[in-house]
Order: C-alpha cells, then sequence, then structure tokens
C-alpha cells in the first residue's frame, strides 16, 4: 500500500465552490477529496463515501483524456514519473484502500468511453518534485479545468489561451494541493491548418512540494 505516513490534511482549508460545474464534474471533485482525506486517515466511511461518488461520476466520464482532449505534452519536457506508490484517483483505488490489500496497487484498464456523451474528461500523472508538465487540449465554449495533487502534494495551475493570447492563473483550494481556472475559450485564431482546431489551450502544471507526487486533471 501507499505509504502516507507524516501527511496530515487540515481541517478547515479553503473550499473549491463547485456550484459551476456540471453534476459529473463536481460529484467526482467530492469523491476526490474523500479519498485524498480517506488515504491519509484509513477512514473506512470516507473512503466508502469516495468509491459511491468516484464509482457513480466515472461512470459518466472519459478517462482517455488523451483522446478527448488531444493532449500532447510539449514546450517544456514533460517531468512525469511513473504512478507506481502514488495516488490514484479512481474508484478502483478507493476499494483497494478500503479493503486494506498489502500488495502493490495496479491500475485496472482504462475502458474507452463515447466520448461525445462525456460530462467530464479525466486524466491522472505523476510528477517529480518541482517538475513540470505542459499538455495542449482542445477546449470549447466555458471552460472549468481543476487539478487536485494527492496527499502531502500542492501544485499551480496555468491556462494558456491560444486563441487570443490570454493567460489565466488557477485560483488555489485546500492549502495548494487544488488549483482551478473557468474561463471562455476564444475562436481558434487559425483552422485552415490541419489539426488547427485541435490545440487550442496550453495547460501548464508546476509540482511545487518537494516530492514526487500524482495528480489529476479533469475537465468539462
Amino acid at each position: 500500500m501507499v505509504c502516507l505516513a507524516g501527511v496530515s490534511l487540515t481541517a478547515g482549508a479553503q473550499k473549491m465552490p463547485t456550484e459551476n460545474l456540471n453534476k459529473t464534474q463536481a460529484r467526482f471533485y467530492e469523491g476526490c477529496l474523500l479519498l485524498r482525506d480517506g488515504a491519509v486517515t484509513q477512514s473506512e466511511s470516507r473512503l466508502g463515501e469516495a468509491i459511491d461518488l468516484l464509482d457513480e461520476s466515472m461512470d459518466n466520464a472519459d478517462r482517455i483524456v488523451l483522446k478527448t482532449l488531444n493532449i500532447s505534452f510539449d514546450g517544456v519536457q514533460a517531468d512525469t514519473v511513473s504512478m507506481t506508490n502514488h495516488v490514484y484517483f479512481t474508484s478502483d483505488y478507493a476499494q483497494y484502500l478500503y479493503d486494506k490489500i498489502d500488495t502493490p496497487y495496479i491500475e485496472k484498464a482504462s475502458v474507452l468511453r463515447d466520448i461525445q456523451k462525456s460530462d467530464c474528461a479525466i486524466h491522472q500523472l505523476a510528477v517529480k518534485a518541482h517538475g513540470t508538465v505542459e499538455c495542449r487540449a482542445s477546449m470549447n465554449d466555458t471552460c472549468q479545468v481543476f487539478v487536485m495533487a494527492e496527499p502531502g502534494g500542492t501544485l499551480k495551475l496555468t491556462v494558456k489561451d491560444d486563441g487570443n493570447g490570454e493567460i489565466y492563473e488557477g485560483t488555489p483550494y485546500e492549502e495548494g494541493a487544488v488549483s482551478y481556472v473557468e474561463w471562455i475559450q476564444s475562436p481558434n485564431p487559425d483552422t485552415s491548418k490541419k489539426g488547427g482546431s485541435q490545440k487550442r489551450t496550453l495547460l501548464r502544471i508546476e509540482n511545487t512540494s518537494s516530492n514526487d507526487i500524482s495528480f489529476i486533471i479533469a475537465s468539462n
């Protein structure tokens, strides 16, 4: 199991407002928070709630975000590391913690879903201490993206709209473990080039902590 000794979550940390998120994204966010807390406290009640919320929301989410958001890593070298021994933000992982299984967690294969019906696109990575990952995503209209780090981690999210060059800094919540950005995506400046309409937003995630961490990206 993942060792989270010495990690603590402060009660009363500033909560991210979820009223602007769609139902699937909001319930996924709440499930992730419960999983973070349950992973540290080993609370069966919190892990049980996390299992239910993540199960429900992930039925309506597309886990293949590389296809859904057409993400490609570029800009800076992606400082990704293996997810081994890190927290997975999934119902399967919450169940693994709930059952107190004492063998290493192995993620089950993601199931490709109909991306046209997806209410929430999710993808998880692990990044080295003080490392950075940049990715490009196809976004439309009003966009809402949050990133959440595993217990003990903090991060920063920055979004650049390629349509107008605007840069949006994420608002930190949960003592820096969560960062959230909402914006209205501008029209693509050049859709004539192949793939021009596919890469309109740059997401930059920085690990501001001194440890390698896993994190989840969730977009509407």
